[in-house]
């Protein structure tokens, strides 16, 4: 089989670029566009000041009296005018005014306990009390029926069992809920 010789073969010819064609102007829409724009001009300069001329029947006609200036009493001719007092005493008298409010005192309420699960089985509850251990808490196991309770507590203040709480979800323990001691 003969081996084709691509050395010798001639190079394909480079296809010259063609101009692009300009594309006619288009008359048609020149007119169009210039026909439209002369009637808008035509249009505001045949209302320019048509406000002015007609006057409006239909509006109530109302005359507002100024009022007369405050008197001013001058003393010198460098020194300057004493105004007289403003008839809005709104914002003083709002400074003069005082609001009863009723203060309650907040009810103590008992100590709280956090739950954090109830299993079936001791075995499941005695690992969440370990990973409970390990964030620096301690908590206890409580049968109750068939279940055991991990909690956690007694806590004087809720807002001490929310810091506890937070503590655990940093360490992915998520189902705490905080409760009255009963």
């Amino acid at each position: 089989m003969a081996h084709p010789d691509y050395v010798n073969k001639a190079k394909p010819r480079k296809k010259k670029a063609q101009a692009p064609q300009k594309a006619p102007l288009p008359i048609a829409a020149i007119i169009i566009v210039s026909v439209i724009a002369g009637g808008f001009g035509y249009f505001l300069w045949s209302i320019n000041g048509a406000a002015e001329k007609q006057p409006n029947n239909n509006a109530p006609t109302t005359v507002v009296k100024p009022k007369p200036a405050a008197p001013v009493a001058h003393t010198d001719k460098d020194a300057l005018p004493v105004l007289q007092e403003d008839e809005n005493t709104f914002y003083r008298e709002l400074e003069k005014k005082e609001v009863p409010v009723e203060i309650q005192k907040l009810k103590k309420r008992g100590p709280y306990l956090m739950q954090c699960a109830s299993f079936k089985t001791e075995q499941k509850a005695e690992t969440l009390k370990a990973r409970i251990a390990f964030t620096g808490l301690e908590s206890q196991i409580r049968k109750t029926g068939s279940y055991y309770r991990v909690i956690l507590g007694p806590y004087e203040s809720k807002r001490t069992a929310e810091r506890d709480r937070n503590r655990l979800r940093k360490q992915n323990i998520n189902n705490c809920e905080i409760w009255l001691w009963t």
